[in-house]
């Protein structure tokens, strides 16, 4: 199985609610063959998912050993599209911790080889914890 990991660095854990990551869409990955063979992009929902990644990291930097998956998203807002050889700027922020799940804010800033930089994206998140069992796979 093919694992995609959209986090290359983690630049920063701050305040003990805050974390900063990097991806750089490299132009090599296998799904931009098809997302689109004359206009390569990160897909929005690989941009979601990077946010996810990032969430994850920020609760394993706390301790956390359990497994999240992504209970809901709202408030999804898409920018510029993150081309190869640009940088998803991630930031995750810690909005609430409770047993059944933990809110996140996100967003990600494209930092472009020029240096400019621009909104990719933006979104309100959960994660849930995992339930073990023999009807579940983690």
């Amino acid at each position: 199985m093919n694992v995609f990991c959209f986090i290359d660095t983690v630049s920063e854990l701050r305040e003990r609610d805050t974390l900063d990551a990097r991806f750089r869409l490299k132009g090599t990955e296998e799904f931009l063959k098809d997302h689109f063979p004359d206009f390569p992009v990160l897909p929005g929902v690989l941009m979601l998912e990077a946010l996810k990644q990032a969430a994850c990291e920020f609760l394993r930097r706390g301790g956390e050993k359990t497994i999240y998956r992504l209970s809901w998203i709202e408030d999804v807002k898409f920018g510029q599209f993150v081309k190869p050889h640009g940088v998803l700027n991630l930031n995750v922020r810690l909005r609430e911790k409770t047993a059944e799940e933990t809110v996140f804010e996100a967003r990600g800033e494209l930092i472009e080889a020029s240096g400019s930089k621009a909104k990719a994206l933006s979104a309100r998140f959960a994660l849930r914890p995992v339930k073990s069992g023999p009807d579940q796979r983690s």
